[in-house]
């Protein structure tokens, strides 16, 4: 059976958590040089730039298969969210929200994913919440926010249900002090080939 716990589950997901978050750092990146090079101001149109991060954070993490989620399945800007499918044992919802606690769309889908029984055994489940059984996949959400081409939050979230419009939360991991500085050097070499491709053509 998957052990949901919280340290368990951080360790298990390690490798995918550290690839998603040098996959979003060079999104917003490659986003924020996109609007320089327009002179836009990503605050005009922030679905838009979350847009751009996530579609270069997709190109990041072709190995993971990742899935857009639909707008009506998303919370806090639309166009944020993915879907990890790591392995049979977890699923994985990266979703951005500037809003500490998770809110959640009116979505079924939504709904359904944030349902599932407590990692702990002696952690009643909710009333009326129609939970899976612990020997399920163990669903999280990856909770970040971004401010500039900066990640401030960067939470592992297992989910519990949800309680009007909020995710309540089983248990939380913050990430950010488990990781060193971030190379952009994914970044750099996607730029520098964007450059080298404009030059050749340029001189054809």
């Amino acid at each position: 059976m998957v052990d949901h716990g919280r340290d368990a589950t951080v360790a298990r997901l390690e490798p995918v958590w550290r690839q998603t978050y040098l996959a979003l750092t060079a999104g917003l990146r490659l986003a924020d040089h996109l609007h320089n090079i327009a002179g836009w101001r990503p605050a005009a149109d922030l679905h838009l730039h979350r847009q751009m991060t996530r579609r270069e954070a997709m190109e990041h993490l072709k190995g993971l298969d990742p899935e857009e989620l639909d707008d009506d399945d998303n919370f806090g800007l639309p166009m944020s969210g993915l879907l990890l499918r790591p392995s049979d044992s977890d699923v994985l919802r990266v979703w951005h929200s500037t809003d500490p606690s998770i809110p959640v769309r009116d979505s079924r889908p939504a709904r359904e994913f944030c349902a599932q029984a407590p990692s702990r055994a002696d952690v009643l489940p909710l009333p009326g919440l129609n939970v899976r059984t612990l020997s399920g996949a163990c669903h999280t959400i990856l909770h970040w926010t971004a401010q500039g081409t900066k990640i401030i939050r960067f939470d592992l979230v297992r989910p519990l249900g949800v309680d009007h419009s909020a995710v309540l939360v089983d248990w939380r991991a913050p990430l950010l002090g488990r990781l060193a500085r971030v190379d952009d050097l994914p970044f750099r070499r996607r730029h520098e080939r964007h450059e080298q491709d404009e030059e050749g053509s340029a001189a054809r």
